[in-house]
Protein backbone atom coordinates (compact mmCIF):
# COMPACT_ATOMS: atom_id res chain seq x y z
CA UNK A 1 0.00 0.00 0.00
CA UNK A 2 2.62 2.23 0.91
CA UNK A 3 4.54 1.90 -2.76
CA UNK A 4 1.53 2.26 -4.41
CA UNK A 5 0.71 5.64 -2.23
CA UNK A 6 4.49 6.79 -3.66
CA UNK A 7 3.31 5.85 -6.95
CA UNK A 8 0.39 7.77 -7.12
CA UNK A 9 2.13 11.07 -5.63
CA UNK A 10 5.08 10.78 -8.09
CA UNK A 11 3.87 13.58 -10.97
CA UNK A 12 7.25 12.69 -13.06
CA UNK A 13 9.68 10.17 -13.34
CA UNK A 14 12.68 9.43 -15.52
CA UNK A 15 14.42 5.82 -15.77
CA UNK A 16 17.91 5.93 -16.86
CA UNK A 17 17.19 8.22 -19.53
CA UNK A 18 19.93 8.98 -22.21
CA UNK A 19 20.16 11.96 -24.94
CA UNK A 20 23.39 11.08 -26.92
CA UNK A 21 24.44 13.27 -30.03
CA UNK A 22 26.87 12.76 -32.96
CA UNK A 23 28.07 9.38 -34.21
CA UNK A 24 30.21 6.17 -32.88
CA UNK A 25 33.65 8.46 -33.15
CA UNK A 26 32.51 11.15 -31.63
CA UNK A 27 29.52 11.26 -29.59
CA UNK A 28 28.19 13.81 -27.13
CA UNK A 29 26.33 12.24 -24.01
CA UNK A 30 24.00 15.26 -23.26
CA UNK A 31 22.13 13.11 -20.75
CA UNK A 32 23.65 9.81 -19.38
CA UNK A 33 21.63 7.53 -17.98
CA UNK A 34 19.67 9.66 -15.58
CA UNK A 35 16.95 8.59 -13.18
CA UNK A 36 15.10 11.02 -10.86
CA UNK A 37 11.42 11.64 -9.59
CA UNK A 38 9.36 14.77 -8.68
CA UNK A 39 6.58 14.36 -6.31
CA UNK A 40 3.20 16.28 -6.52
CA UNK A 41 3.81 20.08 -5.03
CA UNK A 42 7.20 20.26 -5.24
CA UNK A 43 8.96 22.80 -6.63
CA UNK A 44 12.46 21.74 -8.20
CA UNK A 45 15.24 23.35 -9.91
CA UNK A 46 17.50 21.91 -12.04
CA UNK A 47 21.03 23.61 -11.85
CA UNK A 48 24.44 23.24 -13.88
CA UNK A 49 27.19 24.79 -16.02
CA UNK A 50 26.77 25.73 -19.73
CA UNK A 51 27.16 21.89 -21.24
CA UNK A 52 26.30 19.94 -18.23
CA UNK A 53 22.86 18.63 -19.79
CA UNK A 54 20.17 21.01 -17.72
CA UNK A 55 18.24 21.97 -20.81
CA UNK A 56 18.61 18.87 -23.06
CA UNK A 57 16.72 17.36 -20.12
CA UNK A 58 13.97 20.04 -20.08
CA UNK A 59 13.95 19.43 -23.75
CA UNK A 60 13.11 15.53 -23.55
CA UNK A 61 10.49 15.38 -20.25
CA UNK A 62 8.72 18.94 -22.21
CA UNK A 63 8.84 16.49 -25.38
CA UNK A 64 10.16 19.13 -27.86
CA UNK A 65 12.90 16.18 -28.20
CA UNK A 66 13.58 12.42 -27.94
CA UNK A 67 15.23 10.50 -25.65
CA UNK A 68 18.16 7.83 -27.28
CA UNK A 69 17.09 5.33 -24.51
CA UNK A 70 15.01 5.10 -21.31
CA UNK A 71 11.61 6.34 -20.44
CA UNK A 72 9.86 9.63 -19.48
CA UNK A 73 6.18 8.98 -16.97
CA UNK A 74 4.18 11.93 -16.80
CA UNK A 75 1.72 11.03 -14.13
CA UNK A 76 0.81 7.50 -15.49
CA UNK A 77 1.95 8.16 -19.33
CA UNK A 78 4.90 7.02 -20.58
CA UNK A 79 5.53 10.25 -22.97
CA UNK A 80 8.74 7.97 -24.94
CA UNK A 81 5.74 5.56 -25.94
CA UNK A 82 3.81 8.18 -27.52
CA UNK A 83 3.22 9.27 -31.24
CA UNK A 84 3.72 12.90 -32.41
CA UNK A 85 0.21 13.39 -32.80
CA UNK A 86 -0.63 12.03 -29.12
CA UNK A 87 2.47 14.24 -27.97
CA UNK A 88 0.75 16.87 -29.52
CA UNK A 89 -2.14 16.31 -27.67
CA UNK A 90 -0.60 15.64 -24.42
CA UNK A 91 1.33 18.73 -24.27
CA UNK A 92 -1.52 20.74 -24.25
CA UNK A 93 -3.14 18.77 -21.63
CA UNK A 94 -1.12 17.61 -19.02
CA UNK A 95 1.75 20.31 -19.04
CA UNK A 96 2.27 24.33 -18.73
CA UNK A 97 5.15 26.24 -19.49
CA UNK A 98 6.65 29.82 -18.36
CA UNK A 99 9.16 31.52 -21.55
CA UNK A 100 12.60 33.32 -20.47
CA UNK A 101 10.56 36.06 -22.75
CA UNK A 102 6.87 34.83 -21.81
CA UNK A 103 6.07 35.00 -25.39
CA UNK A 104 2.66 36.66 -24.82
CA UNK A 105 0.69 38.00 -28.38
CA UNK A 106 0.47 41.29 -28.61
CA UNK A 107 -2.27 40.61 -30.58
CA UNK A 108 -4.74 39.15 -28.25
CA UNK A 109 -5.72 40.74 -25.11
CA UNK A 110 -4.82 39.13 -21.61
CA UNK A 111 -7.52 37.10 -21.37
CA UNK A 112 -6.88 35.71 -25.04
CA UNK A 113 -3.21 34.86 -24.62
CA UNK A 114 -4.51 33.04 -21.11
CA UNK A 115 -7.10 30.97 -23.15
CA UNK A 116 -4.97 30.32 -26.04
CA UNK A 117 -4.10 26.42 -25.08
CA UNK A 118 -8.32 25.92 -24.52
CA UNK A 119 -9.51 27.21 -27.22
CA UNK A 120 -6.98 25.24 -29.53
CA UNK A 121 -8.33 22.62 -27.20
CA UNK A 122 -11.65 23.55 -28.68
CA UNK A 123 -13.37 23.70 -25.13
CA UNK A 124 -16.73 25.11 -24.14
CA UNK A 125 -16.53 29.25 -24.67
CA UNK A 126 -18.59 29.29 -21.27
CA UNK A 127 -16.10 27.15 -19.67
CA UNK A 128 -13.30 28.88 -21.40
CA UNK A 129 -14.15 32.26 -19.47
CA UNK A 130 -15.05 31.01 -16.51
CA UNK A 131 -11.45 29.26 -15.81
CA UNK A 132 -9.86 32.52 -16.93
CA UNK A 133 -12.06 34.69 -14.71
CA UNK A 134 -11.02 32.17 -11.68
CA UNK A 135 -6.96 32.10 -12.40
CA UNK A 136 -7.25 35.93 -13.40
CA UNK A 137 -8.57 36.48 -9.71
CA UNK A 138 -5.79 34.03 -8.13
CA UNK A 139 -3.45 35.95 -9.29
CA UNK A 140 -4.48 39.66 -8.68
CA UNK A 141 -4.97 40.59 -12.82
CA UNK A 142 -8.82 40.05 -13.39
CA UNK A 143 -9.02 43.72 -14.06
CA UNK A 144 -6.69 43.99 -16.72
CA UNK A 145 -8.15 40.96 -19.06
CA UNK A 146 -9.27 42.96 -21.58
CA UNK A 147 -6.36 45.00 -22.00
CA UNK A 148 -3.09 44.02 -24.61
CA UNK A 149 0.42 43.06 -23.81
CA UNK A 150 1.71 46.44 -24.27
CA UNK A 151 -0.38 47.99 -22.25
CA UNK A 152 0.25 46.90 -19.27
CA UNK A 153 2.93 46.50 -16.68
CA UNK A 154 5.89 43.70 -16.94
CA UNK A 155 4.83 42.46 -13.26
CA UNK A 156 1.01 42.15 -15.05
CA UNK A 157 3.11 40.14 -18.13
CA UNK A 158 4.54 37.91 -15.60
CA UNK A 159 0.99 36.84 -13.81
CA UNK A 160 -0.59 36.36 -17.24
CA UNK A 161 2.16 33.94 -18.35
CA UNK A 162 1.88 32.01 -15.49
CA UNK A 163 -1.74 32.49 -16.09
CA UNK A 164 -1.49 31.16 -19.25
CA UNK A 165 0.47 28.23 -17.90
CA UNK A 166 -1.67 27.30 -14.91
CA UNK A 167 -5.14 27.25 -17.44
CA UNK A 168 -5.15 24.18 -18.44
CA UNK A 169 -4.47 22.46 -14.39
CA UNK A 170 -1.49 20.79 -15.96
CA UNK A 171 0.14 17.97 -14.28
CA UNK A 172 3.54 19.77 -14.53
CA UNK A 173 5.00 23.01 -15.18
CA UNK A 174 8.43 23.58 -16.88
CA UNK A 175 10.09 26.85 -16.48
CA UNK A 176 13.53 27.54 -18.25
CA UNK A 177 15.61 30.26 -17.20
CA UNK A 178 12.80 32.42 -16.41
CA UNK A 179 14.47 35.41 -15.02
CA UNK A 180 17.07 34.80 -17.35
CA UNK A 181 16.43 38.48 -19.10
CA UNK A 182 14.51 40.08 -16.49
CA UNK A 183 15.90 43.17 -13.92
CA UNK A 184 16.33 42.30 -10.45
CA UNK A 185 12.49 44.11 -9.23
CA UNK A 186 10.52 41.83 -12.11
CA UNK A 187 13.19 38.64 -10.89
CA UNK A 188 11.84 38.99 -7.47
CA UNK A 189 8.21 39.25 -8.59
CA UNK A 190 8.03 36.61 -10.87
CA UNK A 191 9.69 34.35 -8.11
CA UNK A 192 7.56 35.60 -5.67
CA UNK A 193 4.12 34.43 -8.43
CA UNK A 194 5.87 31.15 -8.75
CA UNK A 195 6.19 30.64 -5.31
CA UNK A 196 2.28 31.80 -4.82
CA UNK A 197 1.23 29.02 -7.47
CA UNK A 198 3.13 26.22 -5.83
CA UNK A 199 2.20 27.15 -2.06
CA UNK A 200 -1.17 28.30 -2.97
CA UNK A 201 -2.42 27.11 -6.23
CA UNK A 202 -0.33 23.38 -5.46
CA UNK A 203 1.39 23.43 -8.57
CA UNK A 204 4.17 21.04 -9.48
CA UNK A 205 6.94 22.93 -10.79
CA UNK A 206 10.24 21.95 -12.49
CA UNK A 207 12.45 24.61 -13.59
CA UNK A 208 16.14 25.08 -14.98
CA UNK A 209 18.17 28.04 -13.87
CA UNK A 210 21.72 28.89 -13.04
CA UNK A 211 20.60 31.29 -11.03
CA UNK A 212 21.50 30.52 -6.85
CA UNK A 213 19.40 33.10 -6.14
CA UNK A 214 16.06 31.65 -8.26
CA UNK A 215 17.09 28.27 -6.73
CA UNK A 216 16.35 29.37 -3.44
CA UNK A 217 13.02 29.61 -4.00
CA UNK A 218 12.55 25.47 -4.46
CA UNK A 219 11.79 22.76 -2.15
CA UNK A 220 14.40 20.75 -3.64
CA UNK A 221 17.65 21.35 -5.89
CA UNK A 222 19.18 18.98 -8.81
CA UNK A 223 22.87 19.69 -9.76
CA UNK A 224 23.95 18.53 -13.00
CA UNK A 225 27.52 17.74 -14.27
CA UNK A 226 28.31 15.96 -17.91
CA UNK A 227 24.72 14.62 -18.16
CA UNK A 228 24.09 13.36 -14.91
CA UNK A 229 22.90 14.31 -11.07
CA UNK A 230 25.72 14.78 -9.08
CA UNK A 231 24.60 16.40 -5.99
CA UNK A 232 21.09 17.57 -4.08
CA UNK A 233 20.08 19.37 -1.71
CA UNK A 234 16.65 19.65 0.26
CA UNK A 235 15.49 23.12 1.44
CA UNK A 236 13.45 21.51 4.61
CA UNK A 237 13.03 23.58 7.23
CA UNK A 238 15.74 25.98 6.04
CA UNK A 239 15.11 29.85 5.52
CA UNK A 240 15.45 30.85 2.06
CA UNK A 241 18.74 32.79 3.07
CA UNK A 242 20.62 29.99 4.68
CA UNK A 243 19.15 27.15 1.58
CA UNK A 244 20.98 30.09 -0.70
CA UNK A 245 23.75 30.12 1.34
CA UNK A 246 23.86 25.84 0.90
CA UNK A 247 23.39 26.12 -2.97
CA UNK A 248 26.38 28.87 -3.14
CA UNK A 249 28.61 25.87 -1.27
CA UNK A 250 27.94 23.04 -3.61
CA UNK A 251 28.76 26.05 -6.65
CA UNK A 252 31.69 27.03 -4.82
CA UNK A 253 32.82 23.40 -4.27
CA UNK A 254 31.84 22.07 -7.56
CA UNK A 255 33.23 25.09 -9.79
CA UNK A 256 29.96 25.74 -11.03
CA UNK A 257 28.76 28.88 -13.39
CA UNK A 258 28.46 31.02 -10.56
CA UNK A 259 32.29 31.03 -9.03
CA UNK A 260 35.32 31.80 -9.86
CA UNK A 261 37.53 29.50 -7.54
CA UNK A 262 40.97 30.62 -7.66
CA UNK A 263 42.14 34.03 -5.50
CA UNK A 264 41.46 37.31 -7.23
CA UNK A 265 42.46 40.57 -5.62
CA UNK A 266 40.50 43.67 -5.35
CA UNK A 267 41.24 45.41 -8.46
CA UNK A 268 40.76 42.23 -10.93
CA UNK A 269 37.66 41.47 -9.17
CA UNK A 270 35.68 45.05 -8.92
CA UNK A 271 36.57 45.21 -12.92
CA UNK A 272 34.22 42.17 -13.51
CA UNK A 273 31.59 42.60 -11.58
CA UNK A 274 28.76 44.56 -13.92
CA UNK A 275 25.38 44.15 -12.98
CA UNK A 276 23.67 41.81 -10.33
CA UNK A 277 23.77 42.67 -7.35
CA UNK A 278 20.27 43.63 -7.62
CA UNK A 279 19.49 39.57 -8.03
CA UNK A 280 19.75 39.26 -4.18
CA UNK A 281 17.30 39.81 -1.36
CA UNK A 282 17.22 43.46 -0.14
CA UNK A 283 15.07 42.34 2.96
CA UNK A 284 17.88 40.36 4.49
CA UNK A 285 20.82 43.18 4.48
CA UNK A 286 20.51 46.65 3.99
CA UNK A 287 24.19 46.75 3.63
CA UNK A 288 27.24 44.28 4.32
CA UNK A 289 30.75 46.26 4.85
CA UNK A 290 33.91 45.38 5.01
CA UNK A 291 36.57 48.12 6.09
CA UNK A 292 35.39 50.59 3.55
CA UNK A 293 33.93 48.60 1.37
CA UNK A 294 29.54 48.66 1.42
CA UNK A 295 27.47 45.89 -0.67
CA UNK A 296 24.37 48.57 -1.11
CA UNK A 297 21.64 45.84 -2.27
CA UNK A 298 19.22 48.87 -2.93
CA UNK A 299 21.15 50.58 -5.70
CA UNK A 300 22.56 48.03 -6.96
CA UNK A 301 26.47 48.75 -6.64
CA UNK A 302 29.36 47.96 -4.64
CA UNK A 303 31.05 51.44 -3.06
CA UNK A 304 34.81 52.06 -2.25
CA UNK A 305 37.04 54.84 -2.33
CA UNK A 306 34.06 57.30 -3.34
CA UNK A 307 33.76 54.82 -6.95
CA UNK A 308 30.82 53.20 -7.64
CA UNK A 309 30.69 49.70 -9.45
CA UNK A 310 27.46 47.33 -10.70
CA UNK A 311 27.54 44.07 -10.31
CA UNK A 312 26.78 40.65 -12.63
CA UNK A 313 25.28 38.18 -10.88
CA UNK A 314 28.09 35.63 -10.28
CA UNK A 315 30.46 38.50 -9.41
CA UNK A 316 27.92 39.36 -6.56
CA UNK A 317 27.56 35.98 -5.79
CA UNK A 318 31.04 35.85 -4.97
CA UNK A 319 31.43 38.96 -3.44
CA UNK A 320 28.60 38.07 -1.22
CA UNK A 321 29.92 35.07 -0.18
CA UNK A 322 33.26 36.22 0.80
CA UNK A 323 31.17 38.62 3.16
CA UNK A 324 29.35 36.02 4.70
CA UNK A 325 32.02 33.51 4.90
CA UNK A 326 35.13 35.32 5.37
CA UNK A 327 38.68 33.88 4.48
CA UNK A 328 36.59 30.97 2.74
CA UNK A 329 36.85 31.41 -1.14
CA UNK A 330 39.21 34.67 -1.20
CA UNK A 331 41.28 36.33 1.69
CA UNK A 332 40.51 39.56 3.01
CA UNK A 333 44.03 41.01 2.36
CA UNK A 334 43.62 39.74 -1.33
CA UNK A 335 40.31 41.11 -1.44
CA UNK A 336 41.61 44.63 0.03
CA UNK A 337 45.27 44.68 -1.77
Amino acid sequence: MITERKIDMEILKLLNVKKYYGTKTNITKAVNDLSLQVTKGEFVAIMGASGSGKTTLLNCISTIDEVTSGHIYIGDKDITELKEKELAKFRRENLGFIFQDFNLLDTLTISENISLALVINEEDVNEVDNKVNDIADKLGILNILDKYPYEVSGGQKQRCACARALINEPKLILADEPTGALDSKSSRMLLETMDEMNNKLKATILMVTHDSFSASFCHRVLFLKDGKIFNEIVRGEKSRKEFFNEILDVLTLSGGDDFITKPYNKTILLEKIKRALRQFDPIQYKELKVKDMVLDLHLSIVKHNDKEVELTRNEFHILYYFFMNPDKLITKEELLD
